[in-house]
């Protein structure tokens, strides 16, 4: 099986759309949603100027995405990559295929000269493996406030 992370183009938004779909149901069990305000998010995820998306796919077939931005800092030139969502159907979640996404992650943050990579903690299935493979430092904790 051959892995292969590229650009996330108008041709892929109908597989993303479903795998985006995919992930809400397995991440926050949630079945019903209103379609056409979902497909609308979704699609603003994948053409947002600033977010740089990317499908994954084995052998063709888009197995799952991931979305990454830029973050410049106030004070200095440093520029931060993001990972802001990551979603790959379960039976692709191997540390193979999970090793070859953050290996692309990590060369395209050298290439594109930032700084560090940041990601949440909660990043589903993702923030386990960076964490357990790669250096990586706890800088602070995310809090919410409810305010319903």
């Amino acid at each position: 099986m051959g892995q292969t992370i590229k650009a996330i183009t108008q041709e892929h938004y109908s597989d993303g759309l479903d795998l985006a779909k995919q992930s809400i149901k397995e991440l926050y069990g949630i079945e019903k949603f209103n379609p056409i305000d979902f497909n609308f998010k979704v699609k603003n995820l994948f053409v947002l100027p600033g977010n740089i998306t990317r499908g994954i796919f084995i052998d063709g077939k888009m197995i799952g995405f991931f979305i990454m931005s830029e973050h410049n800092i106030l004070w200095n030139n440093d520029k931060k990559l993001s990972i802001d969502f990551f979603y790959a159907q379960p039976e692709f979640r191997t540390r193979e295929n999970m090793d070859t996404i953050y290996n692309y992650v990590e060369d395209y943050a050298l290439t594109h000269k930032f700084s560090s990579i940041l990601f949440n903690d909660q990043l589903p299935f993702f923030a386990n493996h960076i964490c357990d493979n790669n250096d990586v430092v706890k800088l602070s904790t995310q809090y919410e406030k409810d305010m319903a």
